[in-house]
C-alpha cells in the first residue's frame, strides 16, 4: 500500500467542497468528504485504477456516486493527490 499525500491545493479543494455543502446540508458535507477520502485511500492500494489524462503522467479517478474527480500522478512510494474538482469545473478550464 502506498502513502497518500494531499497537496495544498487538494486540501483546499476538499475544504471548499465540504464548506459549500455544509451550508446546504451538514450531513451531505460529511458524507461527501468521507467519500472523497475513501476514494483516495483506494488509490493507495490500486494507484493505476484511474484513467490516464492528457497531462503526462497524471491520472484521474471519479469519486464513486459523485461528479467529483481526484487528480494524481503515480510517484515512487506514494500517491500525491493534486486536486479534487467537480467534473463541470474541467469545462471551465480549472485544470
Amino acid at each position: 500500500m502506498l502513502d497518500i499525500r494531499w497537496a495544498l491545493l487538494a486540501q483546499a479543494d476538499l475544504k471548499r467542497i465540504a464548506s459549500y455543502y455544509q451550508r446546504v446540508d451538514p450531513s451531505i458535507a460529511v458524507d461527501l468528504a468521507e467519500r472523497i477520502v475513501r476514494a483516495a485511500r483506494l488509490l493507495s492500494e490500486l494507484p493505476r485504477a484511474g484513467q490516464a489524462t492528457q497531462s503526462a503522467g497524471r491520472r484521474r479517478w471519479r469519486v464513486p456516486g459523485t461528479q467529483y474527480l481526484i487528480f494524481y500522478p503515480i510517484a515512487a512510494g506514494h500517491v500525491p493527490i493534486l486536486r479534487v474538482l467537480h467534473g463541470a469545473q474541467l469545462l471551465a478550464g480549472r485544470l
